[in-house]
């Protein structure tokens, strides 16, 4: 990850931006890199994050405004918050999700009155164009990182792995145990039985889990409705939500959100 580091360090330099990378509305915020590289730290946006509303603007922008635009564009575009600051975001998909973006930023438009430097359009798609580039790269980069340290969760055989993996990113999909055997190449009876012996516990408590984590993850942001939580994770009915969800954290999902949500940094 230090090496990556080094290389937004470089391309800062060079284009006079800074540039970010984090997780987007999946509450939780870092992709692995430093506070330097995942918080927007500039003089500019500390002091609008200074003030309770901005800070709560600031943390919906980029966790509900940005994610949104970038699921119905399907590309790289132009940001400007509320502050009347833009940024340039490169977004990153996983099912259709954007669920992490490359932020280079805060310039001014033309339309915006903020007291910040411009940037020629010619430079901002020259870095567009390397940022698309490497944020796959990165991301790649990244989760093989990870892999290394996966046999740390017990789990050995590279077709569950390549499982848990899936149900991770295809949380509020409906998913069939036959499929997931099929992309195992197994029987439906060996695949529960090699699932079970790899993580201890049948494939429908594994997700269930899952999904109360990112749920609780998602809760925790100030602006979380219950029924876009049940959306992201794959709950279709509410009561059913709500006691799954109060046996494992010992409140309702309503309580939880007004007892623990919080503002986060961005």
């Amino acid at each position: 990850m230090e090496r990556m580091e080094r290389v937004l360090e470089e391309l800062e330099t060079i284009f006079n931006l800074t540039i970010l990378w984090k997780s987007v509305g999946t509450g939780k915020t870092s992709c692995g890199l430093s506070e330097r590289h995942t918080y927007h730290m500039c003089t500019f946006c500390r002091k609008i994050k200074s003030e309770g509303r901005g800070l709560r603007l600031c943390s919906e922008n980029d966790d509900v405004l940005i994610p949104r635009r970038a699921e119905a564009e399907k590309a790289s575009f132009i940001s400007t918050c509320h502050a009347g600051v833009s940024e340039l975001v490169v977004p990153l998909f996983e099912g259709g999700r954007c669920t992490e973006v490359f932020l280079a930023g805060i310039f001014r438009t033309e339309k915006s009155a903020a007291n910040v430097d411009s940037v020629e359009p010619e430079r901002l798609e020259h870095l567009r164009i390397l940022l698309e580039e490497l944020s796959r790269i990165f991301r790649d980069r990244r989760d093989s990182l990870g892999k290394e340290t996966d046999d740390a969760d017990g789990i050995r055989d590279p077709r569950i792995r390549k499982t848990v993996d899936f149900l991770e990113k295809n949380l509020s999909r409906h998913l069939r145990i036959r499929d997931l055997a099929a992309g195992c190449c197994l029987s439906e009876s060996r695949f529960l039985h090699l699932f079970r012996k790899e993580t201890g516990c049948s494939v429908l408590h594994y997700l269930t889990l899952l999904r109360l984590k990112t749920a609780r993850q998602l809760l925790e942001l100030p602006d979380a409705t219950i029924q876009d939580v049940m959306d992201r994770c794959g709950f279709r009915d509410q009561s059913r939500f709500g006691k799954l969800f109060r046996e494992w954290s010992g409140f309702t999902p309503l309580v939880y959100h007004r007892r623990f949500s919080r503002r986060r940094d961005v």
